[in-house]
């Protein structure tokens, strides 16, 4: 029952128990990953890119963030034209307070989605994920100019609004933001508990108390 079940998984998952069965070293994690992809015969397809970075995921859900952070320089360095892969890449450098390689691994993943003929909504998270690296990065025009485009991708994008929203408020136009917040709220969705929380914050801060 037991081999049934292993061979029942997901490739991510005997790679991941492999990982915490073994030493936890990432290397020999990305070195069982290429084994696993040669012997499979997809090493490069579509598929491989998707079990790495759910791989990835899987390291940092159990909080194996260091290890994710090496797993992925290799896997990067390995596959440099998987948008996938430089898109984890991002947000592992977001996790690890690395704002700039958040923004350069998002450009690089900007690039290669639009050389594959990708365009529009399919931009729209890189540019809302550069303009909250940005803001965190305290350069305000260029988080605004980011999300910016995002919205323009998908003018429905709650997330890029209230990010957006967040670098109004924090220039003091407190106006645009809370009618960024109420958008959300009236025009996208009326139970995003974000937007009533941020919104109720400027309101305060407005002296709207009520």
């Amino acid at each position: 029952m037991h081999q049934l079940m292993e061979l029942d998984m997901p490739a991510q998952d005997k790679l991941y128990y492999t990982f915490i069965q073994g030493n936890k070293d990432p290397r020999k994690l990305f070195q069982a990953t290429e084994k696993m992809f040669e012997t499979q015969q997809i090493k490069g397809s579509k598929e491989s890119f998707e079990i790495i970075v759910a791989l990835s995921k899987k390291l940092t859900d159990n909080a194996y963030f260091a290890e994710a952070k090496l797993f992925n320089q290799l896997t990067s360095s390995n596959f440099q034209q998987s948008f996938q892969i430089l898109e984890e890449g991002a947000r592992i450098a977001f996790v690890f307070e690395d704002f700039k390689g958040c923004v350069d691994m998002n450009k690089k993943a900007i690039n290669l989605k639009t050389s594959q003929g990708m365009v529009g909504p399919q931009l729209e998270s890189n540019y809302c994920n550069m303009g909250l690296a940005y803001y965190e990065l305290q350069d305000f025009n260029e988080a605004m100019n980011a999300l910016n485009q995002a919205l323009q991708f998908n003018p429905r994008s709650s997330s890029a609004m209230l990010n957006l929203a967040l670098v109004h408020k924090k220039l003091g136009a407190l106006d645009k933001a809370a009618s960024l917040l109420d958008d959300i709220i009236k025009k996208v969705d009326p139970r995003d508990a974000s937007a009533y929380n941020n919104l109720g914050n400027i309101l305060h801060e407005q002296g709207k108390h009520e």
